[in-house]
Formats: C-alpha cells, sequence, structure tokens
C-alpha cells in the first residue's frame, strides 16, 4: 500500500480558486511506475488530502497526475504532455464544495508515501469586481511574449523535478486557458474579488504576460465582456515562484476625498419577504407600489419606500411606530426621529456618527440582498455628503465635447425611461457609441431627457465601462403614485429634524440634496465601500 498526499495550500499543492484547501477527488487517476490507478475514495485530515492505494512492490515509486498527461515509459525520467486548456470543476468532500483543477503534479519515493508536486509555476489572477452587479467569470487567457506555457517538457529528474524554462515560436505553445464549466462558473459579487491560480511552465525573468479575462453580467445573463490586462511577471517565474497578475472592471465612485464605493446594480425592492435589487438598472415596479399598505403581508412587490423601513425596530423606541417596508403612514413618527436617540440609518447632519441601533434602520445593513451576495452587511445608503460629492465635487477622467471632468448626464434609454448617468471615476467610452452633451444641473428645458438617447445595445456598451443609471422612478404618497419617469428621489442616511430627513432628487433640470418628509416613498440605492 502506497499512501499518496497533497499537502494543503502550499506553493507545491494541487491548486484552487481562492485558496481553498484542494483535495484529492474521487476518480481522479494517478500513474505510479506505469500502472493506473484510480482513487476510491480519499481520506482527508486538516489541509491534506491522503489516499492509500495498491501497487506492485518496487525500489523506487514514480507518480503522474493525471495520468493522462505521460506519454511514454515513466521512471528516473519522463516526458509530460501538458494541455493548453484546464477547466476548474466542482468537487464536493465531506459537505464542503471547492474548485479544483487537474494541474499537472508528479511525485517520487522510495518509501510508502508520496508527496505530489507541481511541475507548474502558477500565475495568480486577481479578479476585483468593481460593478455594482455580479458578475462571472467565463475564462482566463494567459499570453506569454517568448516563453513556452505548455506542450510536450522533459521532466530530466523526477527526483527533484527539475523543469526548465524553454522558448518557443509557436504561438500555441505560448498561450494558457483556464475555463470555469457551467454551474461551476466562478461567481464575484460586487465590491469582491477571486483569486484563481493558472498553471503555466517556467519562464524567464525576461518575460511579459498579457491575461485576458472575459465575463459576464449573471443576472441578465448578458454576452461576455472582454477586458485585457497586460502583466510583468516580475521575474523569473519557475515550479516555486509565483506571479501575479489583478485584474479589475471599471464602475468606483469616489465619496469623498479618501473613500469609494461601488454602486448597486439596480434599485433596491422587496417582494415576499425577500429584498433584492432590479436587475436592471432602469428597473421600476411603477404604479404597483399603491398596493402597498400597512396591512400588505408580502403579496407583491415593491421599491419606493419610507425612511429607514428596513424593518428593524429598537423595542425602546416607541415614537419609532413605521418601521416596516410596508408602511404607508403619513405621521411623521419613522425611524431616526429627535425626540428619541435618533434611530435611523444616520444621526444627525451635526452628529453622524452610527451607532449599531442606527445602523440597523438602513435598509443593506439589516437585511441581506438576496442578488447582492445574500449576506447581512453587505450594503449601506449613500449619505447626503456623499451624493453631493459624487455630483459636484469629485474628479472624474472624462472629457465629453470639450467638456472635461464629466461627472453625470440626463439620458433616455431604450426610448422608454428616463433618468441620469453617473459616469465612474476613470471611465472610458465606448467606441461607436455617441458622446453624451448637456451636462449639469441649469438645464431646465424640460425635454432634455432625450438629448441623450441609448439604445440597448448602446447602454449595454456603457455599463460594461463602469456607467450607473438612476431612474426618475416617482414618489409614493400613502397609497398615492405620481411622477414616475418624471421625477426621481433616493433616501440619504442623514435625517434634518424630527420629521424631516435628506433625498437625492433629480428631474429634467435638476440633481440635488434636499430635504423632504421621511413618510413619503422614495427610491432606495446602496453602495459598497471598496478599499
Amino acid at each position: 500500500m502506497l499512501n499518496l498526499t497533497i499537502e494543503g495550500m502550499g506553493s507545491d499543492t494541487k491548486m484552487a480558486v481562492n485558496g481553498n484547501v484542494s483535495y484529492w477527488a474521487e476518480g481522479d487517476e494517478v500513474l505510479i511506475n506505469g500502472n493506473l490507478v484510480t482513487i476510491n475514495p480519499p481520506n482527508e485530515s486538516g489541509n491534506t488530502a491522503t489516499t492509500s492505494v495498491e501497487v506492485n512492490s518496487a525500489d523506487a515509486y514514480y507518480g503522474v497526475y493525471p495520468a493522462g498527461i505521460c506519454s511514454g515509459n515513466i521512471g528516473a525520467s519522463c516526458t509530460l504532455s501538458l494541455p493548453a486548456t484546464y477547466t476548474y470543476a466542482t468537487t464536493t468532500r465531506q459537505g464542503h464544495t471547492y474548485q479544483n483543477l487537474q494541474s499537472p503534479m508528479v511525485g517520487y519515493t522510495t518509501g510508502s508515501s508520496m508527496q505530489f508536486k507541481h511541475v507548474t509555476g502558477a500565475i495568480n489572477v486577481q479578479v476585483v469586481n468593481y460593478y455594482g452587479f455580479t458578475i462571472a467569470v467565463d475564462n482566463i487567457v494567459v499570453i506569454s511574449d517568448k516563453y513556452k506555457l505548455n506542450g510536450s517538457v522533459p521532466v530530466d529528474d523526477m527526483t527533484n523535478l527539475n523543469v526548465d524554462a524553454q522558448t518557443s515560436s509557436n504561438d500555441a505553445e505560448k498561450r494558457v486557458e483556464m475555463c470555469f464549466n457551467g454551474s461551476t462558473s466562478l461567481h464575484v459579487f460586487a465590491g469582491d474579488s477571486a483569486i484563481v491560480q493558472v498553471p503555466v511552465l517556467p519562464v524567464g525573468n525576461d518575460n511579459h504576460f498579457t491575461v485576458i479575462v472575459s465575463i459576464h453580467k449573471v443576472d441578465q445573463n448578458a454576452v461576455a465582456t472582454t477586458f485585457e490586462k497586460t502583466q510583468n511577471a516580475g521575474g523569473e517565474l519557475s515550479r516555486a515562484k509565483v506571479g501575479y497578475a489583478r485584474f479589475t472592471t471599471p464602475g468606483l465612485f469616489s465619496v469623498s476625498d479618501s473613500k469609494r464605493v461601488v454602486i448597486s446594480q439596480g434599485n433596491l425592492k422587496y417582494s415576499n419577504g425577500i429584498w433584492s435589487f432590479h436587475t436592471t438598472q432602469d428597473g421600476m415596479c411603477f404604479t404597483s407600489n399603491g398596493d402597498v399598505s400597512s396591512s400588505y403581508n408580502a403579496a407583491g412587490t415593491f421599491d419606493l419606500f419610507g425612511w429607514g423601513t428596513s424593518g428593524y425596530h429598537n423595542n425602546e423606541d416607541t415614537y419609532n411606530t413605521n418601521y416596516t417596508p410596508f408602511s404607508t403612514s403619513n405621521a411623521s413618527n419613522y425611524s431616526a426621529t429627535s425626540n428619541y436617540k435618533g434611530y435611523g440609518p444616520s444621526t444627525t447632519m451635526s452628529s453622524p456618527n452610527l451607532t449599531e441601533s442606527s445602523a440597523n434602520y438602513d435598509w443593506g445593513v439589516y437585511n441581506s440582498i438576496s442578488n447582492g451576495g445574500n449576506i447581512v452587511g453587505r450594503w449601506r445608503v449613500f449619505s447626503k455628503d456623499e451624493w453631493d460629492y459624487i455630483i459636484n465635487t469629485r474628479t472624474t477622467s472624462y472629457t465629453s465635447g470639450g467638456t472635461e471632468n464629466v461627472r453625470f448626464t440626463k439620458a433616455y434609454l431604450f426610448n422608454s425611461v428616463h433618468g441620469i448617468i453617473i459616469f465612474p471615476d476613470d471611465y472610458v467610452h465606448p467606441s461607436g457609441v455617441s458622446e453624451p452633451y448637456n451636462f449639469g444641473i441649469n438645464n431646465t428645458n424640460a425635454a432634455a431627457w432625450s438629448s441623450n438617447t441609448y439604445s440597448t445595445d448602446d447602454w449595454a456598451k456603457m455599463e460594461a465601462a463602469g456607467a450607473v443609471f438612476l431612474p426618475a422612478s416617482g414618489t409614493r404618497d400613502g397609497v398615492n403614485v405620481s411622477n414616475t419617469n418624471s421625477i426621481g428621489r433616493y433616501w440619504t442616511s442623514i435625517y434634518n429634524n424630527a420629521s424631516v430627513s435628506y433625498e437625492f432628487y433629480l428631474n429634467s433640470g435638476n440633481a440635488k440634496t434636499e430635504t423632504n418628509t421621511r413618510s413619503y416613498g422614495y427610491s432606495v440605492r446602496l453602495v459598497r465601500d471598496v478599499n
């Protein structure tokens, strides 16, 4: 019996996503001294995966994994054929799910235990999602300037695993693709990141890599959008050394001199006890918001909320009786009244520090958003100062029609939806899409919504470049809905006095913060802080 081991979490181990522990999978095939061995079942202990197999007795044992990469004889030396395409797949062990791939490994021993080590090095690709929606990584392509990354490779010394860097004139040998198959596609939530290891043969210290990451938006199943980044390997990439490439998607917005956020993929909505984002940025519930009432028990969907109606309630706060998302009372006793400790998404302008109780009145802090990571505390609402900063103060790299530092513009999407487009700090307008114009908030022409009209295809390209759209989604007063597609009102986290809080207001001629009665039903757009 020969014990086969993968040592956990080191540079010489079987690769995985996000540093997950790697295990032998049931059905893995290993070649031991030329004999095919099927692993079934593996045993696990901590960060180490072991299994025992029966082999013919020998003075020394040489192993190759996966078995299919070895051509010819296996002994003190062998020839391996490394693939140009790898596929991550889900492995379930002891109730836990891991994403592993069959990364090439070899092993040697003269005893009864064989530890497998990598033939390749690995490029660590960190995918950082700065969109406001969930993305799926479809594939990652790594291209070498001059060195071979796949194909036939001799292993001259199986005892020490010596693999030398090899130059190549064959473009196919200088390219490795990492795929995710079907349901195991790697999802990265807004503001999150994932690290994927891509196996490549060792290269010299005079090499550069091009890293191409293809992604698509999960909720719309949109056509994959490809971004390209050229990355220096940072010196020699040997079996034990790891290169690093950091891929980021656009969509960062400064909300102060020191803080940036991602903005959610759509306005917040509520249905049947479930909080979620509209799956498109223009999404609105329109007049169905009028179906909501104080006795409304989760029979429909709505997206216009009274201020601070996250569903949280502090039992000591007897003043605040309207805290549910379906509150429709016109009374002022919504959360965060100065009569009792300032409960609500935040405290006053003069004392803006959040307490644990007040933070819970924030829809994104208290609730898990089902298509926004489904984790409590992942999101939060804008403050008044942050809206002011993002619209009036921050610096952007975008210049359009001779106007520099373009932050936002009015728009008319799909010939049906009015609103404003907010451009991220570093925005590059997509080729083939008409440049926007009529910037600022002083154009009072009601027809100005149509100054910038974009089709579905145009907007898909602008969204892929990081642009955010705020629809003019109207107002609810009690159960009466008005001004849909004419006015947009978005709550902030700051209140002004016992009955009034700050909102972000937009129409065809304005985009500004102001105060209003907190019993009105307004839109909520959430953000996540990023480093």
